[in-house]
């Protein structure tokens, strides 16, 4: 659900934009097609994070994992 979501929000606000700046600027249709296309394009980024787990929640960040070469002491922070 969460997918079709960010896909649907990010057209919505792309073509809300566009037709508001072509309402504004008298330029129909250009820029509803060129947010359209934005918001597309930021709609399946959104979704291709969601896929690879990187956007899980707000301030989300990957823990580093400790390597071979790390030893107790740089674990540590002294």
């Amino acid at each position: 659900m969460r997918i079709g979501v960010e896909l649907v929000a990010a057209l919505v606000i792309g073509v809300g934009f566009g037709l508001f700046l072509d309402s504004w600027l008298d330029t129909k249709p250009w820029f509803m097609l060129g947010f359209f296309l934005l918001g597309a394009a930021a709609g399946m980024f959104n979704v291709y994070r969601v896929v690879q787990n990187q956007g899980g929640a707000v301030g989300y960040r990957q823990q580093d994992k400790p390597g071979p070469e790390m030893s107790k002491t740089d674990l540590d922070g002294d």
